[in-house]
Order: C-alpha cells, then sequence, then structure tokens
C-alpha cells in the first residue's frame, strides 16, 4: 500500500517520528513525501531539511506542476496522508488530488480549545502577519475568483469528541487519540516515583521562531517577561519548598540566553516525564497542558501585562482558562506570594478536558500510528475508495 504524504513546510527528523514518517514505513508501506514549503511560504522557515531513510520517493515541489506530476504517478492503491489547510493554495493541491481520483486522509488533533473570533479580529490577525502571498490568497477567497472542486476527506483522524463539533456532523471521524497520549502511555509503562518538583512549561515566548518566519506576535521582551516569570519561580520555591525546573519549548535555544531562568535547570524534549513526577504544573497555554491533565497534577497558569496586551494567541489563552475553569497569576497586578490562590487541582474540568480534546473514552490503548497503520489496511471507507480509483 502506498501512502502519499503531503507537507506544506520542510520536515525535520521530530516531524517524521511525530507524523507518521518513520512508523509506517516500518510497517511495509510504500511511503512517499511531496513537500512543498516554496509554494506557500514567501519567508524562509526555520525547519530542519531532513529526509528519512526508506522512503519510496520524496518530491520537493518547485511549482505546482512538480505537484501534478507527483500525485498523477500514484498507483491505485495509494491513500494520501494531508497536512494542508484552507489557503487557496491547499486548495489548488486538493484540487489536483481530485482529479486524479487520490483520496486523502487529514488530521484533526485540537489539543487544545479554540476560541470564537469576530471578523474584525480575524482581519487585524491577518494584517499583523500579512505577506505578498497572503495578500494574493485574500484576494483569491473572493466569491468572484474561481476555485478548483475538492473533495472531502476519506476520514479524518480525531483526538477527543471536540474533533466532530469542528468538522461538523457529516465528517466521517477515525478516533484515536492526541499525539502527546503516545508520551503519556510511555510514562505509564515505567512510573517513576515523584520529586519535589514544579515544571513550568516554556513557551519561549520572547524569541520563538514563528514571529519571524511567519509574523506571529509573541507579545514579551526578555527585559521584562523573565524577571517577572523568575518572582513566580522564586515565590513557589520559598514557601513549596519544590525546585522548578524548565521544560524548554523544542524550538528553544537557551543556549544563546544564558541566566534567563536564575540558575534553573532547563531540560528539553522530556515535558511528558518531567509532569509525570512533579508536584506542580506552571504555565501560560502550552499545548502541553495535556500532561496536566492526564497526569492530574495542580496547575498554576501565569500571564503578563505584556502578554494580555500584545500577544496573538491570548485569546487561546483565555479560552483554555475558561475551559479549567482557572484565573492566571499576572506577576505585574498580582503579588507572586499569591500564587495559592491561582492553583487549580484535578476535577471534574480535568476529566472533560481531556475527553474533548485529547482522547474518547473506548479507542485503543496503543501509540498513535500503530493505530492508524492497523486502520489503513482495515478500514472499509479506505479499502472501497482503493477500489473506486
Amino acid at each position: 500500500m502506498n501512502i502519499y504524504y503531503l507537507f506544506p513546510f520542510n520536515i525535520s527528523q521530530r516531524d517524521c517520528e511525530r507524523f507518521g514518517v518513520h512508523e509506517l514505513i516500518r510497517r511495509g508501506f510504500n511511503v512517499h513525501l511531496l513537500i512543498m514549503p516554496r509554494l506557500f511560504y514567501s519567508r524562509s522557515v526555520a525547519h530542519t531539511d531532513y529526509l528519512p531513510e526508506g522512503a519510496a520517493s520524496v518530491m520537493k515541489a518547485q511549482t505546482m506542476q512538480d505537484v501534478r506530476a507527483f500525485i498523477a504517478a500514484a498507483p491505485a492503491d495509494s491513500v494520501a496522508m494531508s497536512y494542508l489547510g484552507a489557503t487557496p493554495t491547499d486548495r489548488k493541491v486538493l484540487g489536483i488530488l481530485k482529479q486524479y481520483r487520490l483520496p486523502y486522509i487529514t488530521a484533526g488533533l485540537m489539543a487544545i480549545p479554540i476560541p470564537q473570533f469576530t471578523r474584525r479580529e480575524k482581519a487585524m490577525r491577518l494584517l499583523r502577519s500579512l505577506t505578498w502571498k497572503k495578500a494574493m490568497q485574500a484576494v483569491q477567497r473572493l466569491p468572484f475568483f474561481p476555485k478548483p472542486e475538492i473533495d472531502r476527506p476519506l476520514l479524518i483522524l480525531g483526538a477527543g469528541s471536540f474533533t466532530q463539533k469542528w468538522f461538523g456532523p457529516s465528517a466521517n471521524i477515525a478516533y484515536i487519540h492526541a499525539l502527546d497520549y503516545d508520551l503519556y502511555l510511555q510514562c505509564k509503562a515505567d512510573p517513576q516515583p515523584e520529586t519535589e518538583t514544579a515544571v513550568f512549561l516554556d513557551q519561549y515566548f520572547p524569541h520563538h521562531p514563528e514571529a519571524m518566519t511567519h509574523g506571529s506576535k509573541m507579545g514579551a521582551t526578555p527585559e521584562v517577561y523573565y524577571p517577572g516569570m523568575r518572582r513566580i519561580f522564586d515565590a513557589v520555591e520559598q514557601q513549596t519548598g519544590l525546585r522548578v525546573v524548565i521544560a524548554a519549548h523544542p524550538r528553544s535555544e537557551y543556549e544563546k540566553h544564558p541566566g534567563v531562568f536564575g540558575d534553573r535547570k532547563i531540560i528539553k524534549g522530556n515535558s511528558a516525564e518531567l509532569i509525570s513526577r512533579c508536584k506542580l504544573v506552571i504555565l501560560h497555554n502550552s499545548t502541553s497542558v495535556s500532561f496536566g491533565a492526564l497526569f492530574g497534577k495542580p496547575m498554576l497558569f501565569t500571564t503578563t501585562d505584556q502578554l494580555e496586551h500584545g500577544y496573538a494567541g491570548i485569546k487561546y489563552f483565555h479560552k483554555l482558562l475558561a475551559t479549567f475553569g482557572a484565573r492566571a497569576l499576572n506577576p505585574d497586578v498580582h503579588s507572586p506570594d499569591s500564587f495559592r490562590e491561582f492553583i487549580v487541582t484535578p476535577n471534574e474540568r480535568y476529566r472533560e478536558f481531556v475527553e474533548q480534546y485529547i482522547k474518547v473514552p473506548g479507542t485503543p490503548e496503543k501509540p498513535f500510528w500503530e493505530a492508524v497503520a492497523d486502520m489503513l489496511t482495515t478500514h472499509p471507507a479506505i479499502r472501497e475508495a482503493m477500489a473506486r480509483r
């Protein structure tokens, strides 16, 4: 069976692990990679230029003609795994899939609650990150502009019950679980003793590369952000005896910014285990909040004045707070010594969060891509779609 991955971005080794490329190759599928950053971005994207061993074919498309040639060569027993979105460029690629009758699967793995945006807010978000390609895409969305016909996804890989709400009642959802649930399963299989630590889920706010590559507004300056967070950490350590450990963002480069968290230990790539062993989670709106909910840890949400007024994702943060019934400690407004008033502890909202955004009850307790590999060869919708080709 042939699997055609559709990536609008360059891929890293971590991407290939998280998106199942390595696992499907290991399971004997013929994996083809269509990598299309040149068609989607007008700025350079800071991803590693990585190609996995064992891939049946790889195309780094420079034009839509490259995309067409790659898709046209797909054998009859093929299905696409799409990481495309909803821009006009995405629709062009999906239109080519329809032309060559290549069915596709997409992922609907929303890890955190999605807020509602007004039309004005949507327009302002677009303007803040406007590039010439985005301007052209806005024109192409106008009603009079011709749009290619596209098919609906054959299947949507779902996490929690929110997937159906987001994609609509007619969407065909194959429930598995959120990708982070794999790491939760690994920790459960090899439980470690709890430590006297509090874990901060870093988002690399002042220096996040998306501020440069995608025009995203991080809303924090190092001179203000780090001292404010250190005051919170100091208060937690002094009053609880816990040691604050920094779970660094995967794309952080703190070797370039020594001392910003004081002398606290900074650990990258191990958030799940750190949270499984800690006694308190400190965070903003990191998607790793899922581990706090899964492991049932007390959580302390934090913000700053700069984030409240300048962070492009602040509505996502406020939606997350509402989901947990939490308030955020702001060191610019509240005394860090009052942090206990802001801690939320495991309750019914934790269970609801897990079921809505991470995993519905009754789905397999196995790694995500193992479950997908099993489904690819057994799901009736996939067999029927390939038979129609």
